[in-house]
């Protein structure tokens, strides 16, 4: 039935705080129906039978920047989980590999409940808690993210819940915008890191070369660059206006 939200899966999950069951529904389910996303050319709303909704971004994707067409290189999302997973934080919604139409791409689980932070404008950090904000920080802060605005994360006021999409390449290489959640983080006065965070910063930190990652030198220099800053993290202990 279209509309469902992966809910009869999400009660089985792995260590990492990721669903494991939703990612073999994403890898194998039945595609009943493919619709551009509204707004979002040439990324699709995919419909899963019986099993819910997820957002297909096709490889080939490009987006205009600056009179620029920019290669966003949609595996960079798949990164992005990857992190999430070992961190356990389970800020990225799960997301694989697949085709669809013919096209390769990333399909990730579509959130019913959860809009973008500018829907709610300056209220959003209200609506989440403050160990999420942490989190969230934390995150954007590893990965050095350069394109964390308003559209680029979720909010679900009703868990207190807040969701990090589009890892493309103006997110993990990109240099146009602050992170809006650490910027907040810090506004907050929430900048010290808690010892569990900093546990699973860590926890990656010793397996991120465990990673089975594209050996290219732009995916290299993100894996430096990200281990570089965690151990700044585990250093200092704290986000400051400094390290923004």
């Amino acid at each position: 039935m279209e509309g469902q939200s992966f809910e009869k899966y999400e009660v089985s999950k792995s260590e990492t705080g990721h669903d494991v069951d939703v990612e073999s529904v994403l890898e194998k389910g039945e595609i009943v129906s493919v619709e551009t996303f509204e707004g979002y050319f040439p990324i699709k709303r995919v419909t899963i039978k019986d099993d819910g909704r997820g957002i297909f971004r096709p490889t080939d994707i490009k987006r205009n920047t600056q009179n620029k067409k920019l290669e966003l290189r949609t595996e960079l999302e798949l990164l992005a989980v990857s992190l999430d997973k070992i961190l356990g934080f389970g800020l990225v919604p799960t997301a694989v590999s697949r085709e669809v139409n013919g096209e390769q791409g990333t399909l990730q689980k579509y959130l019913e409940k959860a809009k973008p932070a500018a829907v709610f404008w300056n209220r959003w950090s209200q609506l989440i808690s403050d160990l999420e904000l942490q989190k969230a920080a934390v995150f954007d802060f590893l990965i050095e993210a350069g394109d964390r605005n308003l559209g680029n994360f979720l909010i679900d006021p009703e868990r207190k819940k807040v969701w990090l999409i589009d890892h493309d390449k103006l997110m993990l290489l990109g240099k146009f915008y602050k992170s809006f959640l650490l910027t907040e983080t810090v506004a907050k006065k929430l900048g010290k890191i808690p010892s569990d965070l900093l546990e699973s910063v860590a926890k990656l930190l010793q397996k991120i070369d465990e990673l089975d990652l594209n050996a290219d030198l732009e995916i290299s220099g993100i894996r430096a660059r990200i281990k570089e800053r965690a151990r700044t993290l585990l250093r200092d202990k704290e986000i400051t206006r400094l390290t923004i």
